[in-house]
Order: structure tokens, then sequence, then C-alpha cells
């Protein structure tokens, strides 16, 4: 699948594509530090049809899958960015409904980001797993819990 980039820089890139053909995906586009939270509408129906029953939800995040961005001509480089990922499942399917893409790692980041995807018209999970990650402990507790 193309995405149609012309742009070199990652940044710029994503402005034009959420002013595109992806408006309505990605919702917030910080450059330094670099965050960015995105699901499609989609991935909204897809929640808010499976919450008409028990969900339960997975969160977690990776830090090997995107490069660093170089911020300046001196070759200045960012932080680890870390995809973040929530899924939902049941005995017959697994699918991705909201994901994160962050240069920071901390409880305000993640709580914003699971905050605004509330604010988007869904509810929070019935049971909600991850790691030990006391960012991701603290951000998901902060945003399902002070529903």
């Amino acid at each position: 699948m193309r995405l149609g980039i012309t742009e070199k820089c990652p940044i710029m890139s994503l402005i034009e594509l959420k002013h595109s053909k992806y408006a309505g995906s990605i919702h917030l586009i910080c450059a330094d530090p670099f965050i960015t939270p995105y699901w499609t509408p989609s991935q909204l129906v897809v929640y808010k049809n499976h919450r008409k029953s028990y969900v339960r939800m997975a969160i977690d995040a990776t830090g090997s899958i995107v490069k660093k961005i170089k911020r300046t001509k001196e070759g200045l480089l960012s932080s680890h960015i870390f995809l973040y990922e929530a899924v939902i499942s049941s005995d017959k399917f697994q699918v991705s409904i909201t994901q994160m893409i962050s240069e920071k790692q901390d409880t305000f980041t993640i709580f914003s980001w699971l905050s605004m995807w509330l604010i988007d018209g869904v509810k929070a999970p019935q049971e909600t797993v991850c790691d030990y990650s006391m960012a991701l402990l603290g951000g998901i507790t902060r945003a399902f819990c002070d529903e």
C-alpha cells in the first residue's frame, strides 16, 4: 500500500496526511518531543460494537520499530520512540483499536492519549491488561478510573 508521501521530513509528512486522506485518524502531532496518537473511525466502530459485551483490552509498547528522528542540521537525534498499541480480543479475534507513537514514556502522555480516545465517544473497557510499567499503570488508571 502506498501512502503517497512526498515529504522527506517525517513530521511534515504526518501533517500532510493528517489534513488529507487520513483526516479523522491522526489526532495530534507534537514535534519536540515527538508524540502522535492515532485511531481510525473504523476502529471506534469496532470497539463500540464489542463494548456492548465485556471488553478486555491489552496495552503495550515497543521501542524497536520506529527510528529516531533527526532534529537538527547538526544531527541531533530524538530519544527512543515507542509504539503504544491498545488491542481488544476474544476467543475468535484480536484487533487494534488505538495507537500512539511517542518519544515520551510517562504517565501524563499515556493518560492524555487514552483521554483523547475516550473524548472521541467511547467508554472505558471493563478490564485492561498491561505489564508492570509504572507509566502505563498510572496513565491507564487515571484515564479509565476517573471517568
